[in-house]
């Protein structure tokens, strides 16, 4: 997955091409759950299943805090030179010490749009020169390239369990539910 500097750029730029795609999909993703917000139970939204699991509205919050506080202001911080260190177990310590699951979910929904699309401008800004510097995550040092795909990895992982839960939820209006 990594990019280095020996690629053609014509193959470098259609990675970081592909990459902000990717991470653009969730502005998508935000749109269609927008569609069938309000079919989903307000219990189900906000009560986590077990104690260190995020709720539905949490997960959605939290991906728009990492976006806001963690993952814009490091892209920002490589395109001016400086080198980010970013701390996955910190940011999943606010997580469950904060309450994400206060206001609508729609508001949680345009917050996680509008961080996405601020985020996914901030990197499109770094030319691949930029794309090729490290940011620091946990103890791993990663180009731009290999931290964005994190970064898509993490994300899918959390909407996974997001579409898994709404589907054993049993949320369907038909008389024969949907197979597991």
């Amino acid at each position: 997955m990594a990019a280095t500097h020996s690629e053609p750029p014509e193959q470098a730029a259609s990675l970081r091409t592909s990459l902000l795609d990717q991470l653009a999909m969730l502005i998508e993703e935000v749109e269609g759950m927008r569609m069938y917000a309000d079919r989903i139970p307000v219990q189900l939204l906000v009560e986590r299943p077990t104690p260190d699991t995020l709720a539905i509205i949490e997960v959605y919050a939290f991906i728009a805090h990492l976006d806001e506080r963690v993952r814009r202001p490091a892209a920002e911080m490589v395109q001016s030179g400086a080198f980010p260190r970013i701390r996955s177990r910190e940011a999943l310590d606010v997580a469950n010490e904060h309450s994400w699951a206060e206001g609508a979910f729609e508001d949680t929904l345009d917050r996680v749009k509008q961080a996405r699309e601020q985020l996914v401008e901030s990197l499109r800004a770094g030319d691949l020169d930029t794309w090729g510097r490290n940011v620091e995550v946990d103890s791993d040092e990663l180009t731009v390239f290999d931290w964005t795909h994190r970064i898509l990895q993490n994300d899918t992982e959390r909407l996974r369990t997001v579409a898994q839960r709404l589907h054993h939820a049993h949320l369907s209006d038909r008389e024969e539910d949907l197979p597991k």
